[in-house]
């Protein structure tokens, strides 16, 4: 079953699920049993329109979060994990991001193209909502976003659970 981030941790908390897959730091390794499944890092990404980055103010090597401070910005959602970590590191680097809205990545992308703004998004969401008028730059440091299988550390996940876990441990041979 797919659903949004904070369905998923409320169903994993009170049993509906017994495994999910999530952004590491969605879930505490206290609470949960984890099991790392694939890297991710955050990306810059600009119009790949010189023109339509110059009206945007966006300088040609922009990759820290510093750089993003008056960039205006299209954002995942509030409620997702993504949006919680880049406010947590603007915070640490004491910006205040202009966030001129949050949407899905896909709308991000679309609107990124058309110079709307700029946006800071997972690589694996770029890999898979490609679009050729944009341009994606690594953050520099680059921010990780491990992906893990996630079960509650005290909960019996049940034997299917727990043959799916072994086969994930093994590397899927």
């Amino acid at each position: 079953e797919e659903a949004e981030e904070p369905e998923l941790m409320k169903g994993v908390q009170e049993g509906k699920y017994h495994l999910i897959i999530a952004r590491k730091h969605m879930v505490s390794s206290g609470k949960y049993r984890l099991l790392p499944l694939a890297d991710d890092i955050l990306c810059a990404v600009f119009p790949a329109d010189k023109d339509l980055a110059d009206k945007l103010c966006i300088p040609e090597k922009a990759e820290s979060l510093k750089d993003f401070a008056s960039i205006p910005l299209l954002l995942m959602n509030r409620y997702t994990p993504v949006f919680q970590l880049l406010m947590e590191r603007f915070g640490e680097e004491g910006i205040k991001p202009r966030i001129l809205r949050t949407a899905r990545v896909e709308s991000i992308i679309s609107a990124v193209a058309v110079g709307e703004g700029a946006s800071i998004l997972p690589k694996s969401s770029l890999e898979l909502f490609r679009h050729e008028s944009i341009r994606i730059l690594p953050l520099n440091p680059p921010i990780n976003l491990p992906v893990v299988l996630a079960a509650k550390e005290k909960a019996l996940p049940g034997e299917a659970a727990e043959t799916f876990i072994g086969f994930l441990e093994r590397g899927a041979e």
